[in-house]
């Protein structure tokens, strides 16, 4: 889940994990283009955030991917200026 959605100049992203696991949280643009990788390492079970400074990006569309242990979830988040 991110917040604030929209964002304007960062948004934070919060996520949970059952067990230890190798996590990776990338954005991405509208046209797939990895735009930033945020966290990619392992962490143990419990309730995470991650926050993404959207300032030197610009105002539009993006998504952010959670991949972990045989999962991937993509959600979308809106940056406006």
């Amino acid at each position: 889940e991110s917040y604030p959605n929209p964002a304007r100049s960062g948004a934070t992203i919060s996520y949970e994990l059952p067990g230890k696991s190798l996590v990776r949280l990338s954005i991405y643009d509208v046209l797939g283009r990895r735009i930033e990788t945020l966290l990619h390492g392992y962490r143990n079970a419990g309730r995470y955030t991650a926050y993404w400074d959207t300032r030197p990006v610009p105002a539009g569309l993006y998504f952010y991917e959670l991949s972990t242990h045989g999962t991937r979830e993509t959600k979308s988040m809106v940056v406006l200026r």
